[in-house]
């Protein structure tokens, strides 16, 4: 079924649906009810205490989820936070590139998509 109104939720405007409109995601420290980018850039949902945790910086322990570390740095082989590579470093997964893009085995270019979702309801 289609809706009949719909709505473009930008998560780099710090935005998500809450299945009939456009909220803002929630801060650190705050209670989340679901695990799907419920929380702020700043933030991971921290499943330990259902509550958005900040995240971690390079070099701290972290769990299986590139989320758990700051912006421009993700969950390693190790198990540590790490920084992510520019265009040209070695890569072995998206997560390990800042432009998101790994192949061949190197960072390469951003795709020129982002992020939006689309939420909407059948009631007008």
């Amino acid at each position: 079924m289609t809706p009949d109104r719909g709505f473009l939720c930008g998560v780099g405007d710090g935005l998500r649906c809450d299945d009939t409109a456009c909220v803002r995601l929630k801060p650190v420290g705050a209670t989340y009810t679901i695990l799907v980018r419920e929380c702020a850039a700043t933030a991971f949902c921290g499943s330990a205490t259902s509550n958005c945790a900040e995240r971690k910086n390079a070099g701290d322990t972290c769990g299986s989820s590139a989320y758990e570390c700051a912006m421009g740095t993700t969950c390693g082989f190790d198990r540590s936070c790490v920084t992510k590579g520019g265009i040209g470093a070695t890569c072995q997964i998206e997560a390990e590139c800042l432009s998101g893009n790994c192949r061949s085995g190197a960072c390469v270019e951003a795709d020129t998509f982002g992020w939006l979702l689309l939420c909407g309801s059948a009631n007008p």
